[in-house]
């Protein structure tokens, strides 16, 4: 009976101790959950500070107006004409150098000389593009 009642006082230490540990498990285990539920709000709160900021930041991100953009297209199409302009001119001046030593050669051959502009074949175009340049000048 002796050992019985050991057994019993032991197994009555053992189950106090148990309940002490399973109250201290579940004081953390409550503790541990209001801890996640504190840092699963900050997360909800920063998250949603974000999209705000990121929606001000889409809101506030430089867009063209009409006038904008019709300026822009205007831009473009004139910046494409002054490539064309000088392109011709470019090559109205290679003509025209190529002109002067023809010119020169046939002067030095003791060619008969005709007038500058006898010997120029100039489209149109290039005619108003010279006579364009001229007036700038």
């Amino acid at each position: 009976i002796k050992v019985l009642t050991q057994q019993k006082e032991y197994q009555l230490q053992d189950i106090s101790k148990t309940q002490e540990e399973k109250e201290k498990l579940i004081l953390e285990a409550e503790r541990l959950a209001e801890k996640y539920e504190d840092a699963n709000a900050n997360q909800q709160k920063l998250l949603k500070r974000i999209e705000t900021v990121l929606q001000k930041f889409q809101q506030n991100l430089p867009y063209l107006s009409n006038a904008e953009l019709n300026m822009k297209e205007t831009l473009v199409a004139h910046e494409e004409k002054l490539k064309a302009f000088e392109t011709s001119l470019e090559q109205i001046k290679k003509k025209l150098k190529h002109q002067k030593e023809k010119k020169q050669d046939s002067v030095e051959g003791n060619a008969t000389p005709k007038s500058d502009m006898s010997n120029l074949n100039l489209t149109e175009t290039q005619i108003k593009h010279v006579k364009e340049l001229l007036m700038q000048e």
